[in-house]
């Protein structure tokens, strides 16, 4: 029979159960004979934020690397580069990490389709007093300014 709400194991439960490891804090000192490197360390378990931080730098890499390769291909294979691109839009929300400027600017703010330049958007300059870059989506025609300052 099992112990009631308690959660611990009756003396009579029939399968095995593993040992459990003893209780420490957090595994941040490496073994005798072994040696850190960074925020991983080897021979141990690394703590749950350094494994966080090296894993959104990765994402980060290689959400760079996705929109580079997007840019690069948006001529010769317009549904690779697509694809790609949503795969590091994919990448930002499944790690949660913050896309930097330069590679939120290739995404249309409306329909968030990818715009490679002169591919999939217009680049025009304003003709107002207020210099400016009029960015005009290609898929929704959807039209954005940004102010140059100077």
């Amino acid at each position: 029979m099992r112990a009631a709400r308690t959660g611990r194991r009756a003396p009579d439960c029939r399968h095995a159960h593993p040992p459990r490891p003893p209780a420490t804090g957090c595994a941040r000192r490496a073994l005798p004979g072994r040696r850190a490197m960074g925020a991983v360390i080897f021979g141990t378990i690394p703590c749950r934020n350094a494994l966080k931080a090296a894993l959104r730098r990765i994402a980060l890499e290689r959400m760079q690397i996705l929109i580079e390769c997007a840019v690069s291909n948006a001529r010769a294979d317009p549904q690779l580069a697509q694809r790609q691109a949503a795969m590091a839009r994919r990448i930002s929300t499944r790690y949660r990490v913050r896309m930097p400027y330069q590679l939120r600017m290739v995404y249309c703010k409306k329909c968030k389709m990818f715009m490679a330049p002169g591919v999939g958007c217009r680049f025009r300059l304003g003709r107002s007093h207020v210099k400016s870059i009029r960015i005009t989506c290609s898929f929704c025609c959807h039209t954005y300014r940004k102010i140059i300052r100077g």
